[in-house]
Parts: C-alpha cells; structure tokens; sequence
C-alpha cells in the first residue's frame, strides 16, 4: 500500500498582459503539500506569448510563490532574433523545498526593449511532487 503524494495543475487563457518592460505573472499553481523534507517537485510551464513591438528579447522564469519577488528558480535568458510574432515556450525545473504547506510556484515573463504590451494568450503550470 503506498502513499499519494500531491500534485497540481492550472490551465487558462483569456490573456495577460505583459507591460513592456515590466516582469509579469502569466499563471500561478494551485497550492501543495510537501510531506517530506526531500521531496522534489517537477514544475513544467507552457506559455502561448505574443511579444510587444520592439521587444528584442524576452525571459520565462519560475519561481516559488505567487509573485515577481518570489525565489526564482531559473532564468531562461531569454529568446534573441525574434522572428514570429507568437511563441510556444516551454520550460520546466526540478525544485527541492523542503517541508512546506501549501507551497505554490508561478511563471513570469519579461521583456527587453519593448516599447509595446506583449500578450500571454494561453498558460498551463503543472507542480508534480516526485
């Protein structure tokens, strides 16, 4: 007989807007609880995204909580020569926590050298605890 161990996941569209140059939250997982000290979570993020006019670059990050100033996790460094005017982007952590109730993760997306809002058409962030 084993144990379930939580997991969570949230899907929308409808947009956010992204303000030029400002780190924006895009999608926020619902909250789990981590029952032991070394669990690890795999957090996976897709995000549908529209950059605004003038943007030259552009960052997804992950980070623990439900803010900009939340603990980052990783910093894609950006997508450069942007060619498209829309991007599925993809990316995923593996994060160790610790003990913690109803820890929650978010995605952020921030723009370099945007002088226009850029659009997070559709979102899905998934936390699985391993």
């Amino acid at each position: 007989m084993g144990v379930r161990i939580a997991s969570s996941g949230l899907s929308q569209t409808g947009g956010v807007t992204v303000t030029t140059t400002t780190e924006t939250v895009i999608v926020i997982s619902p909250p789990i609880n981590l029952a032991v000290d070394n669990a690890q979570v795999l957090i996976f993020a897709y995000i549908l995204f529209t950059p605004g006019t003038g943007t030259t670059s552009f960052a997804v990050r992950l980070k623990r909580g439900t803010t900009v100033s939340g603990t980052a996790l990783n910093n894609t460094g950006g997508q450069i020569n942007l060619t498209t005017t829309a991007y599925w982007i993809g990316v995923h952590w593996l994060d160790t926590p610790g003990i913690i109730a109803e820890q929650q993760y978010c995605a952020t997306i921030v723009q370099s050298g945007a002088t226009g809002n850029g659009n997070a058409v559709e979102a899905t962030l998934t936390a699985v605890v391993l």
